[in-house]
């Protein structure tokens, strides 16, 4: 996402304490869910507002999503790797 990981678990942890999105602990990895699916209108209205097309999002709403390195997008890899360090591997 090209923002330090610290960053994204700050604003993580403000959508949760606000009770928009659930997470859920599966090892090392937390998934995190939209805790109300009426918060997707919102994200398309907003994505389109941004220049966002739908095909976009829905697109990064499939699984596996490409070159995503979460265990469940690409089980074959090593979940104890960072992001960062699959990505210099990539390099």
């Amino acid at each position: 996402m090209g923002t330090r990981q610290a960053t994204i678990s700050q604003h993580l942890m403000v959508l949760r304490r606000s009770g928009l999105v659930t997470a859920n602990r599966e090892g090392h990895n937390i998934f995190y869910h939209l805790a109300n699916q009426e918060l997707f209108d919102a994200i398309y209205r907003v994505a389109s507002v941004a220049g966002i097309a739908p095909q976009e999002l829905a697109r990064l709403s499939k699984r596996p999503v490409q070159d995503c390195p979460c265990p469940r997008c690409n089980p074959e890899l090593d979940p104890d790797l960072s992001c960062k360090t699959i990505r210099l591997k990539a390099n």
